[in-house]
């Protein structure tokens, strides 16, 4: 799965790698921060809600049951005056319109005989109304008082005058020997106990509606605003799924749409023995607001915090990667051939301990492989029976001296050697023997050897080779005169004890002065012509020879 990644998004350096999964392990943490927060503030954020939402309906429900309270014992005073039980109307009428102006909550006061007929109603502009024939007495509202006892009833229905509809207390009169002797009425204003309902409504889009059982819109007040849908011709319903609800349960909380399709936070109670619902809402988007803005402003700093990272990363990064880059080039010119590269690691002594300790196996490794590649170079440049440099270092060294006193206009001097009758000192004393004399010609001429630029080299079989570059004729041929003497020095048997005889060389030197006209073959050419006419004179000679002018 790494891999995949890696080679989606070409992460191909240690940086980029890097620095992905740095942004990667932010957002991640980010991201989980942000969602866990965003949950749980919002789920503390909803059940605050709820908890003031309720409280706030318990001071509605306590606000609406003290204005209903007053508005009933109003009602049962009118109806429990003497004239009323007496049903004196010209004194009912007097007194019930002075009620009407002294009460500033009731709109209009009514008074209904035990038949039905309206007879009393402070709103007409005559009060008493002796020949009425407006009659009640089939409206449920009547019966429901006449045979509801004492019992103050209020009910919302359509105005005896007009077509609106509006909220009548009821209470029921009864004469002193109780028979039942009319309703009297009121008809009031909520004005009033909107006002002190709006002082609980909770922010800018809080809102309190009061509707009956059937989820009809009594009132809703708002922050700023107050609707008495009662007072307009149009009935108006709360949605469908909240009444579904309140009917389920007397009181509850619940997330809903409203008419205006937005969501709302609600809770509701029933009063009045579920004949009446209060419902206290608002918006989620209100509730939610201040949540979001913490989520959002959150969201951007971690966005900058990435973008911090991100700027801040480029330095730290090349600070980072300062040591790969030095193992790099030090891996780079390994790879190039070059094994003495040695790192220094006190370069990095603020970086892990780590990465010194392999700049430290990378400098053994390398100590290691160049010491392996000289022994490898020496096994494959030395002749493995004497020890000397054998014919592949030879040919090498030769161009380079040529080159060298091509360059320096010096001259270059070749030697060859080649040990006297070896062919029969091998047959006569067997090839360990022939292996030993070869071994000790070729220590005696190698230690006559001193400059660097030097080299004694076995040619073939006996033959032995010598470059003396920057080596003129006169130094060459001093230089092969001490080389026979060493080898006769070593006594050597070549003959039977009694016979006295030692094996020598015969030597060819020749000395050319390099160009870049002549050829290297040539040397060796003139050279081995030295050294078969120092074989053909006997053996045992010094044979010089020089180009031709």
């Amino acid at each position: 799965m790494i891999q995949l990644i890696h080679r989606l998004f070409k992460l191909d350096s240690i940086v980029n790698r890097f620095f992905f999964w740095l942004v990667f392990i932010i957002i991640l943490t980010s991201f989980t921060y942000l969602f866990t927060y965003s949950s749980v503030e919002r789920n503390q954020k909803i059940e605050e809600t709820k908890k003031n939402l309720e409280f706030d309906l318990q001071n509605q429900h306590m606000v609406l049951t003290s204005w209903t309270e007053d508005r009933e014992q109003e009602v049962q005073l009118l109806a429990s005056f003497p004239v009323t039980k007496e049903r004196d109307y010209e004194i009912m009428g007097a007194r019930f319109r002075y009620y009407s102006d002294y009460f500033d909550q009731i709109e209009s006061i009514l008074y209904i005989d035990p038949e039905g007929y309206v007879r009393i109603n402070t709103a007409t502009e005559e009060v008493i109304l002796y020949g009425s024939t407006q009659n009640v007495k089939e409206e449920p509202f009547f019966q429901m008082v006449k045979n509801g006892g004492n019992k103050v009833h209020h009910v919302i229905e359509e105005s005896l005058l007009t077509s609106h509809f509006s909220i009548f207390f009821l209470a029921p009169v009864f004469s002193n020997e109780g028979e039942f002797n009319g309703i009297v009425g009121t008809v009031v204003y909520p004005e009033r106990v909107i006002d002190v309902l709006s002082q609980t409504i909770r922010g800018n889009t809080g809102s309190m509606t009061l509707v009956d059982k059937d989820g009809m819109k009594i009132l809703n007040v708002g922050k700023n605003t107050k609707y008495l849908y009662i007072f307009e011709e149009e009935r108006h319903y709360v949605d469908g799924t909240l009444l579904h609800f309140m009917r389920k349960k007397e009181n509850g909380f619940l997330e809903y749409k409203n008419s205006d399709g937005e969501k709302v936070y609600a809770a509701f109670t029933a009063m009045e023995q579920e004949q009446f619902y209060l419902i206290n809402e608002i918006t989620k988007r209100e509730v939610l607001q201040t949540h979001n803005r913490v989520v959002a402003l959150m969201f951007v700093i971690t966005v900058l915090i990435i973008m911090a990272a991100f700027l801040a990363f480029l330095p730290i990064s090349k600070r980072l990667m300062r040591p790969f880059t030095y193992l790099a080039e030090g891996i780079g010119r390994m790879k190039e051939g070059d094994y003495t590269i040695q790192l220094d690691p006190e370069k990095f002594k603020t970086t892990p301990k780590e990465i010194r300790q392999i700049m430290c196996v990378f400098n053994e490794m390398a100590a290691s492989i160049q010491n392996n590649k000289n022994i490898l170079k020496r096994l494959s440049h030395t002749d493995g029976l004497t020890g000397v440099a054998n014919r592949r270092l030879f040919d090498e060294r030769l161009d380079e001296a040529w080159a060298a006193c091509t360059e320096a206009e010096k001259p270059l001097s070749l030697i060859f050697i080649d040990i006297d009758h070896f062919k029969q000192y091998n047959d006569r004393f067997g090839h360990l023997e022939g292996d030993a004399c070869l071994k000790r010609v070729a220590r005696a001429v190698d230690a006559l050897i001193e400059e660097d630029e030097q080299l004694v080299a076995r040619y073939g079989g006996e033959e032995f080779v010598v470059i003396l570059p920057n080596t003129d004729t006169k130094e060459a041929t001093s230089i092969a005169k001490q080389m026979q003497k060493e080898v006769e020095a070593l006594r050597i048997l070549r003959s039977g004890p009694e016979e006295g005889q030692y094996v020598t060389v015969s030597i060819g030197v020749a000395t050319v002065q390099p160009t870049e006209e002549k050829k290297k073959e040539d040397l060796i050419e003139l050279a081995d012509q030295a050294l078969y006419e120092a074989k053909s004179k006997g053996r045992n000679k010094i044979v010089v020879k020089t180009e031709r002018p």
